[in-house]
Parts: structure tokens; sequence; C-alpha cells
């Protein structure tokens, strides 16, 4: 499942830290590829690809800056 959205306020000159969190629900290892649209100016992944077990969960950071 997808998050509905992930919210941050900020002001120029501002940065910030989010966590997303995946868990893989399904019953085989799972490889994701993270991407960003339409934020690439201001969003950075510290990831671009997760690997899951079955059942795993893992915090992706995306830091945020204007």
């Amino acid at each position: 499942t997808y998050p509905e959205k992930i919210e941050s306020y900020l002001r120029q000159g501002e940065s910030k830290e989010n966590e997303i969190e995946i868990t893989n629900t399904g019953k085989e290892k799972i490889e994701i590829l993270l991407e960003l649209y339409d934020l690439k100016d201001i969003a950075e992944l510290k990831e671009k690809t997760v690997s899951l077990a079955p059942g795993e969960t893992k915090k992706i950071v995306l830091n945020m800056s204007i």
C-alpha cells in the first residue's frame, strides 16, 4: 500500500528529514526502486533501491530542503 501523503512545512532556507516505512507483506523477497517525481529540486532519498525479505520492514530517509 502507498501512504496517502507525506506532509512537511518548511520556510525558505529550512530543511527537514522525514522517514518512510516500507514493509514487505508478501511471501517472496522483493526489490523496490524508489524515485521522486516533481520534487527533485527540493527532496532527496538516501537510498534509491530497497530489498526486503518477507515480513521485513525498512525505514527510508527523505531529506527535504527549500
